[in-house]
């Protein structure tokens, strides 16, 4: 099921496409999100990670953490991995670690969710052999709370030197409706784009912020147009 997040995203586009490009940008986007999605990352395809995640290609052990979730660990000749699988769903879900058994030290951890019914790869980190995150092959976000306003700082694989554009979109909700919309683009630097969320009106309730980061890189010499995507979601106390 589409996230009713993003279905408010889109109805904010319908409305606005006559004086706001930017929204038809967003829709844009969407349409490639829940269509064909291509990752403008080398070392994602080197490790070719459904391949990578499937796990039949694995022996595997299992322990049982809830009654509806265990803990997956899998390993052949090439990898270790190890996750959570949801047992009634049938499917992978949250943080999985992968060790590639040819390279001392090579670990990658992936977030996997689900999107329309189709399992994506949210997040990718790829560690050094001193076990500090190699943020030029990375997929990632993280935040921090600066006075009233959250940081988000993207990182993306470094792809060349090829032009990009971004957009973050975003709503925010108190529990019950969604209360704030946005799109705007994150200020980059290098392989890193750095976005701050004002939350000050909103200082004495609980809010959720659900958002999608997108990285669009243009290769004028074969006209394609390689794409990197982040769901984000925080709490704001």
């Amino acid at each position: 099921m589409v996230h009713r997040e993003i279905l408010f995203l889109i109805e904010l586009g319908e409305q606005e496409i006559q004086n706001n490009m930017r929204v038809l940008i967003i829709l844009i986007l969407l349409s490639f999100l829940y269509s064909c999605q291509k990752e403008d990352n080398a070392d994602h395809k080197k490790y070719d990670l459904k391949t990578t995640l499937e796990l039949s290609n694995y022996n595997i052990s299992e322990k049982k953490l809830r009654d509806t979730v265990k803990e997956y660990a899998g390993e052949n000749k090439i990898f270790f991995i190890k996750g959570k699988y949801d047992i009634k769903n049938r499917k992978k879900f949250g943080w999985w670690n992968v060790i590639d058994k040819r390279q001392v030290g090579s670990s990658l951890d992936i977030e996997i969710i689900w999107i329309d019914g189709k399992e994506f790869n949210n997040q990718i980190i790829f560690y050094r052999k001193n076990k500090e995150k190699d943020t030029l092959r990375s997929k990632f976000y993280k935040t921090r709370i600066i006075g009233n306003s959250i940081e988000y700082i993207f990182y993306m694989p470094n792809s060349n030197s090829l032009p990009k554009r971004n957009l973050f979109a975003y709503v925010i909700s108190d529990g019950n409706k969604v209360i704030f919309k946005e799109m705007d683009s994150c200020t980059q630097s290098g392989n890193q784009y750095y976005y701050k969320l004002n939350f000050s009106k909103y200082k004495n309730k609980k809010i959720l912020i659900k958002g999608l980061f997108t990285e669009r890189a243009f290769n004028k010499e074969d006209s394609t147009v390689s794409i990197n995507e982040i769901f984000t979601e925080n709490i704001i106390e």
